[in-house]
């Protein structure tokens, strides 16, 4: 009889199923989405307008009113006399009774005693009544300072806490019912909590206090505070998010204090609605695949492993799935958010070409450091020993410039202001590259510094090929300098440039 249940209980399954799935990963989605560019009651309230009398409001803007909270507001809770001091009093019934805690896998329903908020409809609850009901108690008039503030969609910020009902008096209702107090809670006998027992009742109390001083946000029509809708645009799922764009808060404490309060609210709720919306859409892939799986659950080991995929994999392919979500929203309804990687970027890229820079004027500063020690322009002194290593120099790099067959603007550039840094006019500079295009010299460096020189020239066009390449590293023998040395002397330039030719 059992094993004919379980199938049967499978098959529902199995059908719920197709409806289950595009809700998880649908409603997940949407959620993860909407979460992202939700109405900002925080911000607004930070920017809304302080004010100290409901007179100084104008028209439907929002604003902020702090003032002292009357102590006399009262509410009544269900099961209890009229309270005072309380902005909210919540009360939860539940009943101990029979569920059906078995899932799809299992061949037999697995039943389990416990408190539930309602009686499933399950055979052994046929005897079972619940007589207790849960409910909100909130304040019918709300005042603060001297201005009535609607109490209608007027939500609370502050957190709850559990309602000590040592000193409260029972309400007639509870006291027909033969409800007694143990700690917090109302149950229906008093050794309910210690040995519960199949059809007993308890009442949980959470309730928001009233503090001395308080803040409104929302709007002043009329002298009294109401509603200020912003009519975003909402989805199906705002509902469940609960994101309706109203701006009607009361909150304890100054405006500062009031204002933080909201901040933290609004961040503990997107973080709950991305933990539930991520877990929406990894349970809607599991039930997806547990039902692909569930074919091999009579296989031994197979069956085990299958239902473990599938468990992993849904995590992983769900997790990534609601963090792409989360972030093309965020991207999406926040585009400034993209300043600060796209200005990272920038910034390393500005570096990089900084530090290019540096090094060639380094290069510069030393070669025109070294030269202006004891050099004049050629022609004024024919017994200046630097005046032939200019010359050589220079016709290296022309030699170096030439290899590719032509020269580009930018070494073209670069020989010119070499050739001016070292006082050689622009027909010695003609004649190096007619001599170098026919083939009638011979190159020889001097040191280290011509050879940077001769690098930075090869780098003008923003690559070095594998002629350039094969060149310098030749010049670079002529004068001692290895291949290892060669290429630190190349990152010394250029920062750490590749070796490799861009393009051959």
């Amino acid at each position: 009889m059992g094993f004919s249940i379980g199938l049967g209980s499978r098959r529902k399954n199995r059908g719920n199923s197709i409806v289950l799935i595009p809700m998880l990963i649908g409603g997940g989605i949407l959620a993860l989405w909407e979460n992202e560019g939700r109405f900002d009651y925080a911000e607004t309230a930070a920017d809304a307008r302080a004010i100290s009398t409901a007179s100084d409001a104008r028209g439907d803007e929002p604003i902020s009113l702090t003032g002292p909270l009357p102590p006399g507001g009262t509410l009544t809770p269900l099961y209890l006399e009229p309270l005072t001091g309380w902005h909210q009093v919540v009360a939860i019934a539940e009943i101990y009774c029979w569920d059906d805690e078995s899932d799809e896998d299992d061949l037999m329903d697995d039943m389990e005693l416990d408190w539930r908020a309602h009686v499933p409809r399950v055979t052994e609850n046929n005897e079972v009544t619940q007589r207790l009901r849960s409910g909100t108690a909130r304040l019918d008039r709300v005042v603060i300072g001297e201005t009535t503030v609607e109490p209608a969609k007027l939500k609370l910020i502050d957190d709850d806490q559990a309602l000590d009902l040592t000193s409260l008096s029972l309400s007639t209702e509870a006291v027909e019912l033969g409800l007694v107090r143990v700690g917090n809670q109302l149950v229906n006998r008093a050794q309910a909590l210690d040995d519960p027992k199949l059809g007993d009742e308890r009442v949980i109390y959470r309730a928001i206090p009233a503090a001395a001083t308080g803040t409104y946000f929302g709007s002043i029509r009329d002298g009294k505070g109401h509603p200020l809708d912003f009519e975003i645009e909402q989805s199906i799922i705002s509902g469940f998010i609960g994101n309706d764009g109203i701006f009607h808060y009361l909150v304890n404490g100054e405006r500062a204090e009031a204002v933080q309060k909201m901040a933290a609210s609004i961040s503990a709720l997107k973080w709950r609605v991305r933990g539930f919306g991520i877990l929406a859409v990894i349970g809607g892939i599991y039930v997806a695949l547990s039902a692909v799986a569930s074919l091999l659950y009579m296989i031994p080991v197979i069956g085990d492993l299958a239902n473990g995929a599938a468990l992993v994999v849904s995590g992983v392919v769900g997790g990534t799935v609601g963090l792409l979500v989360i972030l093309s929203s965020a991207l999406f309804h926040h585009p400034i958010a993209l300043v600060i990687p796209l200005g990272g970027l920038a910034a390393v890229a500005l570096y990089l070409r900084s530090l290019k820079g540096r090094a060639a004027t380094s290069a510069r500063r030393r070669r025109a450091g070294a030269s202006s020690a004891a050099m004049s322009p050629p022609g004024e002194s024919s017994r200046d020993p630097f005046a032939d290593r200019d010359q050589a120099a220079l016709e290296a790099l022309v030699h170096v410039a030439m290899s590719n067959g032509d020269i580009s603007k930018r070494e073209r550039s670069f020989l010119d202001r070499w050739a001016d840094a070292a006082a050689i006019d622009q027909d010695t500079l003609e004649q190096m590259i007619e001599a170098e295009a026919a083939g009638d010299t011979t190159h020889e460096l001097a040191g280290r510094e011509d050879l940077v020189d001769l690098i930075e020239l090869a780098l003008a066009d923003g690559s070095l090929s594998s002629k350039e390449i094969k060149l310098l590293r030749r010049m670079a023998a002529s004068i001692d300098i290895g291949a290892r040395d060669f290429r630190a002397l190349v990152r010394e330039v250029v920062g750490a440039a590749p070796m490799e030719p861009a393009s051959a």
